[in-house]
């Protein structure tokens, strides 16, 4: 994420003239859909498919046409995240102030509010229109992008601008333009999105390597929702430019691990990231991104668009590795009702990995006394790693599965994700 250095505006003078209309209504976005098959088609990789829909919001500013700052700052939900940036139409060039601090997915330094400026060194188009007999000036696109779900976005700003009569030349003292007018609300002048959506930290995002190995993503658009299937024949140019991440942590924070955040219109894109040492068994967390839209469908004239909302449907698929797992037939039971205690183990004893062959022995631990203590040792049955064990708890308990591990270059003791079984009496 872009986050330009903050910085206090002062501006010159103000020339009350609308730019966009003063509301803007995003449409809801649909609920966020996760699969995570238990049985793994690859031994020791867990896939995990997500379908959501992102949301971007594009404004256009016209009328530049003035030496001096363009400032605009947008204020939004502290529990959520948004990312503000500029782009200039006549390269498609996404442009900005005083340097990045943060990258793209990540919390931005204060919460519920993000600012850019950026100076005008020099203005290309010059032209006169004939009828206001202004200086046409420059066109630039404000860009705003949800982050950690769906928040509304309050935004103002303005721009260089020398009107008819002023006397100004285009690089003579600064005159400031707002880019929204006064209203009853705030006598500033503001643009209220009432709602622009972006993916949530965590929650279907976050999961957790258990073993060595690579983790990866894949992200493609446009899909169907219902199916996560890409229409036919595919969008040509595709208006969607997308970016994903990947954090070692579910607040982004720091730099990402992996990512690939060249605004791709092509789709689809994937990145991934070894996980070789015990260090990095920890929870990650998945941040896809709507960036910009053009039916243009490329970097270069960026926009053929005028302001909206646009959304998408994506579908992303996470791989990442867990040798050992373990489930429970059942989360809730009635005293004296049994459950089954079941899973799968995919030994690194040999590479590629593979099943654990039938015999293998896998010890289901239980956790007491803040503890975690032997409660039973099974065997892997038949050819796909797979083991079991029925029994009757007679209290609420959480449980885990360990084996050992490969001599390839694996851990030395594999453990699977717990599971909590609760008992009602």
């Amino acid at each position: 994420m872009n986050h330009l250095l903050r910085r206090a505006a002062v501006f010159v003078g103000i020339c009350l003239l609308a730019v966009l209309a003063t509301t803007s209504v995003a449409s809801a976005v649909k609920p966020t859909k996760m699969t995570e098959p238990k049985v793994q088609v690859t031994p020791g990789l867990t896939e995990r498919t997500i379908i959501g829909q992102l949301q971007v919001a594009q404004y256009k500013i016209t009328g530049v046409n003035h030496l001096g700052y363009i400032h605009f700052e947008i204020w939004f939900d502290r529990e959520c995240d948004c990312d503000l940036w500029l782009v200039r139409a006549s390269d498609g060039k996404e442009i900005g102030g005083f340097g990045a601090d943060a990258a793209e997915g990540e919390l931005g330094e204060i919460p519920g509010y993000e600012s850019i400026d950026y100076y005008v060194d020099s203005v290309t188009n010059t032209a006169t229109d004939p009828l206001t007999h202004e200086i046409v000036g420059d066109t630039y696109y404000l860009v705003v992008t949800a982050f950690n779900g769906t928040t509304a976005v309050k935004i103002r700003g303005y721009t260089p601008r020398i009107t008819t009569g002023s006397g100004k030349a285009v690089d003579g003292d600064a005159w400031y333009n707002w880019a929204w007018p006064h209203n009853s609300k705030n006598l500033l002048g503001y643009k209220l999105i009432r709602s622009l959506a972006g993916a949530p930290y965590g929650g279907p995002f976050a999961f957790r390597p258990t073993s060595y190995g690579q983790f990866s993503n894949r992200l493609t658009w446009p899909v169907n929702y219902s199916t996560g299937l890409e229409p036919s024949p595919k969008p040509s140019p595709n208006p969607y430019a997308l970016e994903t991440y990947c954090f070692d942590n579910v607040d982004n924070e720091g730099d990402p691990v992996c990512k690939d955040d060249d605004d791709e219109f092509t789709s689809p894109i994937h990145n991934e990231y070894d996980i070789l040492d015990t260090e990095s068994l920890r929870t990650y967390s998945w941040v896809p991104v709507l960036a910009y839209y053009s039916r243009a469908g490329e970097l270069s004239g960026l926009y053929t668009d005028d302001s909206a909302i646009h959304t998408v449907t994506y579908k992303g698929v996470i791989g990442y590795p867990q040798n050992l797992r373990l489930f429970a037939s059942k989360s809730k039971i009635k005293l004296g009702k049994s459950v089954t205690l079941w899973g799968t183990f995919a030994s690194d004893e040999n590479d590629p990995i593979a099943w654990a062959t039938a015999g293998t022995q896998v010890s289901i631990l239980r956790k007491s006394g803040g503890k975690w203590v032997l409660f039973k040792r099974v065997r892997i049955v038949g050819a796909n790693g797979r083991f079991s064990f029925t029994f009757k708890p007679k209290a609420t308990a959480t449980y885990k599965a360990q084996a050992d591990g490969g001599t390839v270059a694996g851990l030395a003791i594999e453990t699977s994700p717990s599971q909590r079984v609760k008992v009602i009496k």
